[in-house]
């Protein structure tokens, strides 16, 4: 490990760019990665917005269902299409906040763009754009978020799927709680 002050970027192996010091320490000791300090003028830079920030990595649906499988880690996929209005409104405000891509940390992030037909078919069972699925490191679908949401409801959503994957793949029994967990966050709590 390189030990400098500022910002740390993981090289992409939590899919995202770069993460503050504070997160990027806990990730790194939870997962046992290894970090890369930059130095104290970037974090100045980046704390005032005039540098580097905290950004999802997006890859193909093939890439990241790749990693998928080999690091038995969840994926969560953008469905999106360049006439879409509100996917693109989606990527610019929701998609871009820091908080979102610190609460995907362990999670990787692919976008599939359906191109320029409004009628075809979606896939996953999808009814409308923008959607965003989270699949299991085999390719199935575990929940499903349709329409706008905000940044503070898609960071708690990536943080209840980021926290008990681990065990749902490995142990089929906690299989049951942890979907219960992955509800839509917009949708009133019911006791």
């Amino acid at each position: 490990m390189i030990a400098k002050s500022g910002l740390i970027s993981d090289g992409f192996d939590t899919g995202l760019f770069i993460m503050g010091v504070e997160a990027g320490m806990k990730v790194a000791e939870k997962e046992g990665l290894d970090v890369l300090f930059i130095d104290e003028a970037m974090k100045a830079t980046a704390s005032n917005g005039m540098g580097p920030r905290l950004e999802i990595a997006w890859s193909s649906l093939e890439i990241a269902q790749a990693r998928a499988r080999t690091e038995k880690r969840p994926v969560f996929l953008e469905l999106t299409a360049g006439w879409c209005e509100p996917c693109r409104l989606l990527e610019a405000t929701t998609l871009r906040a820091p908080a979102v891509a610190e609460s995907g940390l362990g999670i990787l992030f692919a976008r599939m763009d359906l191109g320029a037909n409004p009628d075809a078919k979606l896939p996953y069972e999808a009814k409308n754009l923008p959607a965003m699925l989270l699949l299991d490191h085999l390719g199935r679908p575990l929940a499903r978020l349709e329409g706008m949401i905000g940044p503070e409801d898609l960071a708690l959503f990536l943080r209840r799927a980021a926290v008990g994957y681990t065990e749902y793949a490995r142990d089929p029994a906690t299989q049951r709680h942890y979907l219960a967990t992955l509800k839509d966050p917009r949708e009133p709590e019911v006791h």
